[in-house]
Formats: C-alpha cells, structure tokens, sequence
C-alpha cells in the first residue's frame, strides 16, 4: 500500500485521478446542461409578463354648460329648436392642472351604448351626423392653469328635420397625446397604448312640443348563453318611438317546478337605436330549456317578451394570473399535450440530476476514505 504525507492534498494514482476528474468534469457539465435546459424550458412555457396596473387617471379639464336664469348647475344641455332655426348657448371648459393646457375642441354624435346608455363618437375629419349641427366652436384652445373659459357656440336644426329628440356633445381632448405606455412585454418586443383622456358635455335638441312626440320600446328577441361559468340572458330591446327611453321590468322563467325571477333595467336609448340588456340569471343550469316571460315598463307603456330559451352548456374556467394586477380566464379542457411533456422532461431532468449528484457524493466518499488510508 502507497503512504502519502498527511500535509500533502488528497491524491490518487495518476490514471485513476485522471479518470475521475474527467468523469466528474463531464458529468458537471451534463447536469449544468440540464438544468439550463430545464429552465429555457420553464421559461418559454410561461406568458408574457403584463405591466403593473396602476389604474387610468382622467385629465384635469372638464366641459359644462354655464348655469341656467336661476343660476342652477346643468348636467348637460337641453334645447328646443325648431326645424330650420337656430339655438346659442355657452360651454365653460375648465382646467384644474398646474400648466395650461391645449385642447381640441370638436363636435361629437350621440348614440346608444352597447348595453344602454349614452356614448359620443367623433369625426377627425368631417363631421357627421347630428354633430354637424353644433357649430360656431374653435378648433384649438389654450386654458391656462387653474382657470375656467367660456365658449360660446351655435345649434342649427336642417330645414325639414322630422319631430323628435336628438343628441349631440361637446368634445374636448388634449392636442398633444399622452405618452405611450408599455402594457405588455415579451422578450424585446412590447405592447404599449396611448391613452387619449376626453371630455364630453351632451346637447340634446328636441324638435317639436315634448307632449306631441311618442315614447315606445319594442324587445325584438332573447337569448340565453354563458359567460365563463355565469348563465347569462340577453334582451334585444329596440326604440321604436321619438323620444329618449329608459325602462326597467323583470324577466321571468319557469323550469318544470322552479320559478326564477330577475330584475331587467335599461339606461338611455337613442330613437331608433337598440341595446344588447345583460342579465346575470343567477340559479339556472347549463343545457337547461326554460319557458321565460319578459317584461319592460317604459314612461307611458309597456313592451313584453316571451318564449323558450336554451342555456347552452358551461365551460368550466380557470384564472390565472399572468402578470402584477393582470390575470387571464382559460378554459378548463384537461391538461394540454405540450404541458404533460414538459411536466415529463422536467421529471426525468430532476431525476437525472439527483443521481449525478448521488454519484458525485459517492465518490467524494470513496476519495475521502482512499485519502485516509
């Protein structure tokens, strides 16, 4: 048996020490290899980080009409005009920044939101619509810091303009855009949005007496769906009349021996628009048949609906967060191919590493007690 000094560092013959260190350099390698793989792996599974939400913040300019003869504040303007005649009023644009601002302003259209309501578009070119009645408006306007200005501006209603209510705005944005932010991020590439703040003041014009026009809403049809794991009916309701509409009602279904009863509401809808009314029906099963009755109640009348709907069947969802303030609603339909065999890899790479690293401690184990002998 070979004695080595005690001060001496652990040594082997020179071909077995050799051998091992190779083998022990190579099988570093390979695991360092692995879990390299292991992680670009991990990594190209995941989705793209989602920026931050720290939520959108108006711009600090706001538009109202100046107050009526009785000095009152008015939510929006109110004006009767007959066909071919012209209405003034004045709009006070106000800015509560600390630096002037620029601002476009511009004629707006109203029309019906998806689901009721009011909502204004705008024309960069061209005006349209019931906008092109508004006029008399600048097309830029400097507000300085803190202050208030009041714009004076026209109505003309066309010559043969039939009876009716109609809705216009008063649009203001700033004329120099927010900078774009970064929603998205994935690698070098990124999603980024400009947000564009506006305000908006309505201008409603009645054409003819109010007492003469006629109020009407219609349900064209129902129908009944899922929105993730939530039965959801919706009313296709339409205003058939001449004046600016809101209702409120109940929607009533029977299944066998269940009744379930739901609040129907509706916010403004334009003459000749319709609205897409949302009910969350709450209590009803998927790919159940349900016998239903819908009823709105509207100023001076009534609109009912009634007939069969379907809930079609529920796809289970899963949330997943894929980002700080950001989460996703993906469909639960078992686990996907790509993720078993990443699940796979990932379990054979762990696997194989802790046997490397069983090896190596065995034969720093045996190099140890060879050095004591």
């Amino acid at each position: 048996m070979t004695t080595y000094p005690r001060s001496a560092p652990a040594m082997l013959p020179c071909s077995r020490r050799a051998g091992r260190l190779a083998a022990r350099r190579m099988l570093t390698c390979v695991a360092v290899a692995l879990f390299a793989l292991a992680l670009i792996g991990i990594g190209g599974a995941r989705p793209a980080a989602a920026a931050g939400d720290d939520g959108n913040s108006f711009g600090p300019f706001s538009v109202t009409p100046v107050p009526g003869q009785d000095q009152k504040a008015r939510p929006y303007f109110s004006l009767d005009v007959a066909p071919g005649h012209t209405a003034r009023d004045t709009v006070v644009i106000a800015n509560g920044a600390k630096h002037a601002e620029k601002l476009r302003v511009m004629p707006s259209t109203g029309t019906t939101a998806t689901n009721s309501g009011s909502a204004f578009t705008t024309k960069t070119s061209r005006c349209a619509g019931v906008g092109c009645w508004v006029t008399g408006l600048p097309t830029t306007l400097t507000v300085p810091a803190g202050t208030r200005t009041a714009v004076g501006f026209t109505v003309h209603v066309p010559a043969r303009t039939p009876r009716g209510q109609y809705l216009a705005g008063i649009t203001v944005q700033p004329v120099t855009p927010s900078h774009r932010k970064v929603v998205g991020k994935n690698g070098k590439a990124s999603v980024g949005v400009v947000v564009i703040h506006q305000a908006t003041v309505g201008v409603a014009v009645t054409v003819g007496a109010l007492n003469t026009l006629t109020t009407r809403l219609h349900i064209d049809s129902a129908h009944a769906g899922m929105l993730q794991d939530l039965p959801r009916i919706t009313v296709n309701v339409r205003n058939t009349g001449q004046t600016f509409s809101k209702a409120r009602g109940r929607a009533t279904c029977e299944t066998g021996h269940t009744r379930h009863s739901y609040p129907v509401r509706s916010d403004t809808i334009l003459p000749g628009d319709g609205a897409a009314l949302p009910i969350n029906a709450t209590g009803l099963k998927p790919g159940i048949t349900m016998s239903c009755v819908i009823r709105l109640a509207y100023a001076g009348g009534a609109t009912t609906w009634q007939g069969t709907l379907t809930v079609p069947g529920g796809q289970h969802t899963t949330t997943v967060r894929v980002g700080n303030g950001a989460y996703a609603h993906l469909p639960d339909r078992g686990i996907p191919a790509w993720a078993i065999a990443l699940i796979v890899i990932g379990a054979l790479i762990l696997v194989l590493l802790i046997g490397i690293i069983a090896w190596l401690l065995r034969q720093h184990r045996d190099d140890t007690s060879t050095t004591a002998q």
